[in-house]
């Protein structure tokens, strides 16, 4: 890919903002993984390079998938979970990108990839990267935004927060984080606000998120496509 981070002046297509993201993260995502690995896998670079290397080659001698494989076959040992997630969603992404099928290349996966960028480097502690990359976003997000606040809270609370609320066996635990997220979104102004308090829940998969899928219960990322339709259209 190229690695300008002036790569996305010209797109048209999602998959061209996904391809500018990928460019503007690369070089941010690529020395923690290889800073974090040197401190604590100094000897793993004979086993996937064949010698001892510094950073200059690591970034000229790796492509994004290389780069996510490398995090993740060392995920339990080097990188806390919560990164760990993202590795895994961030490759799914990548190869959504390079093997497009159906709509997978749509304005919503674009969307969705971008804002996983965007979480990643605030994991990481990049805030030039995420700077970029949510002015990357905002490209996006300012293109056709249709959702009304009313229906969209409608929405979430139809889906997801009355099951939780009318589960006969769900825990203290569960109905307290669903209280808690109901008076969040209760606070919020406009139908942008709902969106933003919408996206912190998908990429804060805490242990309240394990909580509420242990139960059989809906969240906020099985309805992810459905609601950002009605933020966006097609």
């Amino acid at each position: 890919m190229n690695r300008s981070t002036n790569a996305f002046s010209t797109i048209l297509s999602p998959r061209s903002y996904v391809t500018a993201g990928f460019d503007i993260l690369f070089p941010a995502l690529a020395e923690y993984i290889y800073q974090t690995l040197k401190a604590k896998r100094s000897d793993c670079w004979e086993e996937y390079f064949g010698q001892a290397v510094d950073l200059t080659y690591f970034l000229d001698n790796t492509d994004e998938l290389r780069l996510l494989n490398i995090a993740l076959e060392n995920s339990t040992s080097v990188y806390p979970k919560k990164i760990n997630d993202y590795f895994s969603n961030l490759k799914t992404i990548r190869n959504n990108w390079a093997h497009p099928r159906n709509n997978e290349t749509d304005l919503i996966w674009a969307r969705y990839a971008i804002k996983t960028m965007v979480y990643l480097s605030i994991l990481i502690d990049s805030p030039k990267t995420t700077q970029e990359l949510t002015n990357l976003l905002d490209l996006i997000q300012k293109k056709n935004f249709i959702g009304i606040r009313e229906d969209l809270i409608t929405f979430l609370l139809q889906e997801v927060f009355e099951p939780i609320e009318n589960f006969a066996k769900a825990t203290e635990e569960v109905l307290r984080i669903a209280a808690h997220s109901r008076e969040l979104l209760k606070q919020t102004k406009t139908a942008e606000d709902v969106s933003y308090f919408f996206w912190d829940a998908i990429f804060d998969k805490s242990q309240s998120y394990d909580a509420i899928k242990e139960c059989g219960l809906p969240t906020f990322e099985d309805i992810r496509r459905e609601f950002e339709y009605r933020c966006y259209g097609k």
